[in-house]
């Protein structure tokens, strides 16, 4: 799976937009950031046989919203995806709920 193809699966899954980190576009919440970390790649033969990448997805939202962490989750799950998730107060007004992932292409 790509972050691309991630990004398609959580935008449908959720109908929240999705964005990379540092992205230039003005969002209001409830939205998504894509977060892309470590990237490990597995050789054999002298050749890469699998790549993998430690993602962040964070959702942004003014309120707690569980019905939105919901569909996040079982998009995750529909997909196969195994996520480890936390939670932040970002200031007053904000809230930051982070499932952290791993893909494979």
């Amino acid at each position: 799976m790509t972050l691309i193809e991630l990004t398609e699966i959580l935008e449908a899954g959720t109908g929240v937009p999705v964005v990379y980190a540092k992205s230039k576009v003005e969002l209001t919440a409830p939205y998504i950031v894509l977060l892309a970390g470590n990237e490990e790649h597995k050789y054999a033969d002298n050749k890469i046989i699998r790549i993998t990448e430690d993602v962040d997805i964070e959702l942004y939202t003014s309120d707690k919203n569980l019905e939105l962490e919901n569909k996040i989750k079982m998009t995750l799950i529909k997909n196969n995806i195994l996520y480890e998730k936390d939670q932040d107060e970002i200031e007053k007004d904000w809230i930051k709920t982070n499932f952290a992932i791993t893909i494979k292409e």
